[in-house]
């Protein structure tokens, strides 16, 4: 949903019409309200919070992934070893060490 609110009135019938474009043969009689009333209720603490360095983490990881996906001859135990002993650095790493992800807005931005 967008965050500007002059868009949100047209944003569900939108979206409704372009799910039944892309998938004619399905029904989606969805309740939007539900959305909604939904956003009084943050999932806090969400799934990203238990893990340190949560974006750092799971590029990691995703890396190690890669790895053994895509190379039939990968040491799985090797890839596993080197993974815990970056997951604990980038666990350790005091998180105002890592550069930060997107850019921040600057004042005209605002």
């Amino acid at each position: 949903m967008p965050a500007r609110l002059s868009l949100q009135k047209t944003f569900y019938k939108n979206f409704q019409d372009k799910l039944g474009t892309d998938y004619p043969n399905t029904d989606f009689a969805v309740n939007w309200p539900v959305a909604l009333e939904a956003l009084a209720y943050p999932d806090k603490p969400n799934h990203e919070e238990g893990m340190p360095n949560f974006l750092q983490s799971t590029d990691r990881y995703s890396q190690y992934a890669q790895i053994v996906d895509n190379n039939a001859d990968a040491d799985v135990n090797a890839e596993l070893d080197k993974l815990q002993a970056d997951l604990q650095t980038i666990f350790d790493t005091n998180p105002a060490d890592f550069p930060t992800p997107t850019p921040a807005p600057t004042a005209a931005a605002k």
